[in-house]
């Protein structure tokens, strides 16, 4: 996936291969419950409106997601547009799921851990975090780098002993050194959903922010 637009799209979405021993953490899994992974499912609609603030530069764009039927509708720059989630038959249509991709992993990551197959993981009982040098516990996932919009991408986890992440690190296509490291921060219950509704750099140059968050039964 290319970077569009004020570091945008930076995470990837995968459906295929298997975990590291073929089953997942179970260390994955408790962070994915912490967020609520088990109510999930009661969810039928998600919205939310993705917000990059890079020094003077503002860009936002508005989602909703029906799940029974995975439609979304895209809300860019006062155009809206309905399409069905995974549909990349046309450029436009990659290019929207894309996006959508990105978006939704910065807000329900934790999920993924537990819903997606595609990544190995490595695990540190304890580790100092890079922005708060905090000591955290530390999760490296790593995609496979065959499927999705950004194959082969790494991150690292730092979470507190009730499995909330505080901090990571992005790789991109697993570089040593990270190409972006942001907080995890002010942290609000939706339906049982945990969301962290912003992600600063150490610099302040870079916020990734929430608003408008909604998670319909």
């Amino acid at each position: 996936m290319r970077i569009i637009i004020l570091f945008i799209c930076i995470i990837s979405i995968q459906i295929s291969c298997t975990s590291h021993g073929n089953e997942k953490s179970s260390d994955l899994l408790a962070v994915a419950k912490a967020y609520g992974s088990e109510d999930f499912d009661k969810i039928k609609t998600v919205e939310f409106t993705f917000n990059v603030q890079r020094d003077t530069a503002h860009t936002a764009r508005h989602w909703k997601w029906e799940r029974a039927t995975n439609m979304i509708t895209s809300t860019d720059k006062g155009k809206s547009t309905s399409f069905k989630r995974y549909d990349t038959s046309t450029a436009e249509l990659k290019e929207l799921n894309s996006k959508f991709t990105n978006d939704e992993y910065w807000l329900l990551f934790p999920l993924h851990l537990k819903w997606d197959n595609g990544y190995t993981f490595s695990k540190n009982d304890t580790a100092t975090a890079p922005l708060s040098s905090q000591k955290y516990h530390k999760y490296t996932v790593k995609y496979n780098d065959k499927d999705g919009f950004t194959p082969g991408d790494m991150y690292d986890l730092y979470t507190d002993q009730s499995h909330v992440v505080r901090e990571w690190a992005f790789h991109k296509k697993a570089s040593p050194d990270p190409s972006l490291i942001t907080t995890w921060e002010d942290y609000q219950d939706f339906a049982g959903i945990k969301i962290a509704k912003d992600h600063k750099t150490k610099d302040g140059k870079f916020r990734l922010y929430f608003t408008d968050v909604r998670m319909g039964k």
